[in-house]
């Protein structure tokens, strides 16, 4: 009996040809694998998804600066906690175009925008403190917005063309980044505020600006583009992608609710309940810390054991932590903060390999409405939140976003089955 006839066993010329066709390009070596193709065809391209979650790592460092330094531009410019969370909302909002950059991104090369965007945001973070009212405050949040939009859009589509088999791990390495430098993010804004103050974090800007031409050198080669074609319009896309989105979108409002009263608002909280600010800054380092390794932890075993399973375990404990962490005083908030992190943050992982294998030849749109949906939820949240905080407290704000969270448990079975090995 014939073995099967696949890539891998085709002739070397063939091989280099159908690379040079798709526009992929690989790690020296290794010019016979395509990143990110069918299961078993691929090994892990190791030095592109580092270079990458590196890129990853600096960029969320600064956006992560809004949630410590929110206390201070509350008492600056004199804010409520509804207002405030409409500055969680300026940065978010830019990203629920990502469909649209995402059907773009098929089209066109848009990687030179995604490089430029640590140096972009950090640039406008740093600059917040300088900003003369709330209208400025505004349009820097903004930019760093449009710039993260861009950058969250076209560096998982790079992972998985690179990641071969190990897209969960591929995706958990970015997450784990990303969630290294909210750790690390809280610590340095309150460490430059306590040294320099809050109107003069701009020269923290360089290592943006330094991580974009790193960004420019290493991955200017690579293609993020499918190339244009008549058929690839939103509407063919979206009947391709709808049987996953959907079950999908539902899954991310209820996961946006209990993430970003905690992103956003854990800091505010901590000050309400009378601790200081680098305790504040702290709860929000220790809380990202284990989200670090619930991503690594979470990215790996979705890989071994499903998607599906990874994301029924984490979403059922979250909102009971969520809970729980709300009524609860004194020394036990630690550990409580800890298991919370690992389990909150330890969903996107499976969801972005979820996504990358279901969606066929379509993955920077899949990409753009996946994080389209997040960001777009994520907007409305943090304006939600914050009302619910004004009107009711801390407390009942916090219990109704554990309900929502329990409520996308029912929509898990309607995802797609894996597509593992």
């Amino acid at each position: 009996m014939k073995p099967a006839r696949t890539y891998q066993n085709q002739p070397l010329g063939y091989r280099r040809a159908w690379l040079k066709e798709k526009k992929v390009v690989v790690e020296k070596g290794q010019p016979s694998l395509p990143p990110g193709g069918e299961a078993g065809t691929a090994r892990f391209g190791t030095a592109i998804v580092l270079t990458v979650s590196s890129g990853h790592l600096v960029h969320d460092l600064y956006t992560s600066f809004l949630s410590p330094l929110l206390p201070l531009l509350m008492d600056k410019f004199s804010l409520t906690v509804t207002m405030a969370g409409t500055l969680g909302l300026f940065l978010n909002l830019p990203s629920a175009l990502n469909p649209l950059l995402g059907l773009a991104a098929e089209r066109w090369e848009l990687k030179y925008l995604a490089m430029a965007a640590p140096a972009v945001s950090a640039a406008a973070m740093t600059l917040l403190g300088l900003a003369p009212g709330y209208a400025v405050l505004a349009l820097l949040l903004v930019a760093a917005g449009v710039s993260g939009a861009f950058w969250h859009l076209l560096g998982p589509v790079l992972i998985a063309r690179a990641a071969g088999d190990g897209v969960g791990r591929g995706m958990g390495l970015w997450m784990t980044a990303g969630e290294l430098a909210r750790t690390l993010g809280p610590l340095a804004a309150v460490g430059a505020v306590a040294l320099f103050g809050l109107e003069r974090l701009w020269p923290l800007m360089a290592v943006g600006l330094a991580a974009s031409g790193l960004l420019y050198l290493q991955l200017s080669s690579l293609s993020t583009s499918s190339g244009p074609t008549g058929e690839r319009a939103f509407r063919s896309g979206w009947r391709i992608l709808k049987g996953l989105m959907l079950p999908l979108a539902g899954v991310q409002l209820s996961q946006v609710f209990m993430i970003y009263s905690l992103m956003l608002f854990l800091p505010t909280f901590m000050v309400r309940r009378g601790h200081g600010l680098w305790q504040s800054g702290a709860s929000l380092a220790l809380l990202e810390l284990s989200g670090v390794v619930g991503a690594l932890t979470a990215g790996h075993l979705s890989d071994r054991l499903g998607r599906k399973k990874v994301i029924m375990v984490t979403m059922s404990a979250t909102p009971l932590l969520l809970f729980l962490f709300s009524r609860s005083s004194g020394w036990v908030l630690a550990p409580l903060l800890v298991l919370l992190g690992f389990f909150a943050l330890a969903t996107s992982p499976a969801l972005l390999a979820l996504v990358q294998e279901n969606c066929g030849d379509r993955r920077a749109l899949a990409n753009g409405l996946f994080m389209g949906f997040n960001f777009g939820f994520g907007a409305l949240a943090s304006v939600t939140i914050g009302r619910l905080v004004d009107s009711l407290g801390f407390v009942p704000a916090y219990g109704i976003c554990a309900l929502v969270g329990l409520a996308g448990l029912v929509l898990i079975p309607l995802l797609p089955r894996d597509k593992r090995r």
